[in-house]
């Protein structure tokens, strides 16, 4: 099975974007097909390692609390799910945006995430400028989230970095740069990735066993910064750099980074600590099945 780079029609009429897609003789399971294509190609570890260093800049660069925002996966879900809805309402049907039953009904079928966790990240979207909460049109007693300009700002610039190292595989094949992520691409995007959530195309294997990552606070970021160095043939810093520049505490750096050593993913040596083979091998996994969720969203 051969990774294919073309031009079809996009969401919108009239445009064409590139996106990667399987041939006809491709497995059923579509996304583990097309993230064993992606790591296999050639420009799939300096993919790895741009798709590490543009994450880390997206939250290094968006507002204040974005780490705490996207730190654990159910906050991820909820926060694609809130766009997924609001981009489903329309002029005609104004009410059919998200609430937070809507929003946590999605998040359970995708991953099973509580209500709480799902209600806490909505707060915390609205605490941020991110979303607005407004009555429904039609039915006055619906609480609808509405993103504010900031946030759909905000998610254009993850789309791109998400695209960008998609772009750096096949980069020699593309004539033309890609298209600026402008709303018709965001909304075309955000629909695309909601659809593989909920059709499970997100269960990677590889996000249970980083599940320490995942599901703590500073998580991500810890990850990311594993990655790098190991990427790179470095140690990690130290704690209290990687809690200072991800804004997060010495505390909950170390309960992530002693979680990770006791499952084999962090080594002591006589130079600092070091991320080992383990979790090199599950993060490209995981970085491949995420590059291939993008390309089926951007398909």
């Amino acid at each position: 099975m051969s990774l294919r780079h073309e031009t079809v029609g996009s969401y919108q009429e009239g445009q064409r974007q590139d996106v990667f897609y399987l041939s006809p003789s491709h497995s059923d399971d579509t996304l583990t097909a097309l993230s064993t294509a992606i790591r296999a190609s050639q420009g799939f570890r300096e993919a790895a390692r741009l798709f590490c260093e543009s994450m880390a800049s997206f939250r290094l660069g968006g507002p204040r609390r974005i780490n705490k925002l996207v730190s654990q996966d159910v906050r991820f879900r909820t926060v694609i799910f809130t766009l997924y809805l609001h981009f489903r309402a329309s002029a005609v049907l104004p009410d059919e945006g998200a609430t937070h039953t809507r929003v946590f009904d999605l998040v359970s079928r995708s991953s099973g995430g509580g209500s709480r966790a799902v209600r806490n990240t909505l707060d915390l979207m609205k605490h941020m400028g991110l979303l607005a909460v407004e009555s429904g049109v039609q039915n006055r007693r619906l609480r609808l989230y509405r993103p504010t300009p900031a946030m759909l700002a905000l998610a254009k610039t993850w789309v791109e970095r998400c695209l960008m190292p998609l772009d750096l595989i096949h980069k020699e094949r593309r004539s033309a740069p890609r298209q600026k992520v402008d709303d018709d691409v965001l909304r075309a995007f955000v629909f695309g990735l909601g659809r593989a959530l909920l059709a499970d195309a997100g269960a990677n294997p590889d996000a249970a066993a980083l599940r320490c990552f995942f599901e703590r606070e500073g998580g991500w970021p810890f990850l990311s910064i594993c990655a790098r160095e190991a990427l790179e043939g470095r140690p990690l810093p130290s704690r209290s750099e990687i809690a200072k520049r991800f804004g997060f505490s010495k505390s909950q750096i170390a309960m992530v980074a002693t979680e990770a050593t006791r499952l084999g993913y962090l080594r002591t040596a006589g130079d600092g600590v070091w991320a080992t083979d383990e979790l090199l091998a599950r993060y490209e996994r995981w970085v491949s099945n995420n590059l291939a969720l993008f390309a089926l969203a951007a398909a």
